[in-house]
């Protein structure tokens, strides 16, 4: 069966990442895209299953909080966007990190380096995120499913998995 046309986007930003981009230094980054990259051409559907998403987006987070270069933090990002809009918004992937970890995590919004620009609660698929135009927004944790989307949106890096 052939893959989605996201699949195969994925497996060529990873392609090009670890081919020319990705010096080896760290082993998270030199690993786990290798492992990304892995899992993607072994899966036998077009789009990766729900067990495989859940096992690419430990290991995005993994590689994006231990990578030691801005473009080893990005990678992972950048693959696990192009997986979440395959198929369109029916797609949004739920569980972001599955398991007993799940409850542990809370993602925050840093009020000085959000700009406002309002594309993390645009995105959020359960309206989680509030706030005013041009002033930081503010994640309701009651509501937040801890799907990630948010963090993945934010081109200004101002969402965090909070410590």
């Amino acid at each position: 069966m052939e893959k989605s046309s996201e699949t195969q986007k994925a497996l060529a930003v990873l392609e090009k990442f670890t081919s020319d981009q990705c010096c080896g230094k760290c082993i998270s980054c030199r690993e786990g895209t290798r492992q990304m990259q892995q899992i993607l051409s072994d899966s036998p559907s077009p789009f990766p299953e729900p067990e495989e998403m859940a096992l690419l987006a430990e290991l995005g987070i993994l590689i994006e909080h231990t990578a030691r270069c801005g473009l080893g933090k990005s990678i992972a990002r950048q693959v696990m966007s192009v997986l979440n809009h395959q198929g369109g918004e029916e797609r949004i992937i739920e569980e972001y990190l599955p398991g007993p970890y799940q409850e542990l995590i809370f993602f925050d919004i840093d009020p000085k380096r959000c700009k406002g620009c309002s594309k993390c609660a645009r995105n959020c698929p359960v309206h989680a995120i509030n706030g005013v135009v041009k002033k930081p927004f503010v994640i309701d944790h009651a509501t937040c499913i801890k799907c990630g989307t948010c963090m993945m949106n934010c081109k200004f890096g101002a969402i965090s998995i909070k410590d």
